[in-house]
C-alpha cells in the first residue's frame, strides 16, 4: 500500500486535509483555485493533501465515490492552472490512487515555505488578482490585510537572523 493510499484512508478534514465528494473539472476550476490557495497558506509545516472522491459525514464516517479515470487525464491540467494563475510558483501532483477498489484522487501541494499564495491574474469576477485564501481547521476563508500582515511578518522574521540587524 502506497504512502497516498494510507493517507487518504486514514486523513480526516482539517487544516492539512480537504475531502472533495466529486472532481473539479472544468466547471469547478475557481472551487480548484481558491481550496489550492487556501491550502497553501495554511499554518501547517509539510505536505498538504486534498482528497477527491471522498466525503465524511457528521459522525466522521468516511466514504470514497470513483473519480472518472479522464479527470487524470491531463484536461483540465490542474499543475497548468495552478502555474497560470497562482504565485509565487508552488508544487501541485494530482494521482489516482485505489480505496476500498475504488479510484479517487489525491492532490498533494508540496511544503509551502513562499507564502503568501495569491492570485497572479484575474479568473473571473469572483476571484481575482491579489485575492488570497487560508485554510483554518476545516474550511477557506479570505484572507485580510492582518493576516496578510501577519504571513509578512513571519517570512521576514524567517528569512533574516537576529546576528544581521
Amino acid at each position: 500500500m502506497n504512502r497516498l493510499t494510507k493517507i487518504a484512508q486514514a486523513a480526516t478534514p482539517g487544516t492539512a486535509v480537504q475531502l472533495r465528494a466529486n472532481a473539479y473539472g472544468s466547471s469547478g476550476i475557481r472551487s480548484f483555485l481558491r481550496a489550492v490557495l487556501a491550502m497553501a497558506n495554511a499554518s501547517v509545516e509539510g505536505p498538504r493533501y486534498i482528497i477527491v472522491g471522498a466525503d465524511c459525514d457528521n459522525a466522521g464516517r468516511k466514504s470514497f465515490n470513483a473519480v472518472d479515470a479522464d479527470d487524470f487525464s491531463g484536461k483540465p491540467s490542474y499543475q497548468a492552472l495552478a502555474n497560470e494563475y497562482i504565485e509565487p510558483p508552488l508544487r501541485i501532483r494530482y494521482q489516482p490512487v485505489s480505496v476500498d477498489g475504488k479510484k479517487i484522487g489525491v492532490f498533494e501541494i508540496g511544503d509551502c515555505q513562499d507564502r503568501p499564495y495569491m492570485m497572479r491574474i484575474d479568473y473571473s469576477e469572483t476571484l481575482r488578482r491579489g485575492d488570497a485564501y487560508i485554510r483554518a481547521n476545516d474550511s477557506a476563508m479570505k484572507m485580510g490585510p492582518r493576516h496578510m500582515g501577519n504571513l509578512f511578518a513571519r517570512k521576514f522574521r524567517d528569512s533574516v537572523s537576529a546576528g544581521d540587524i
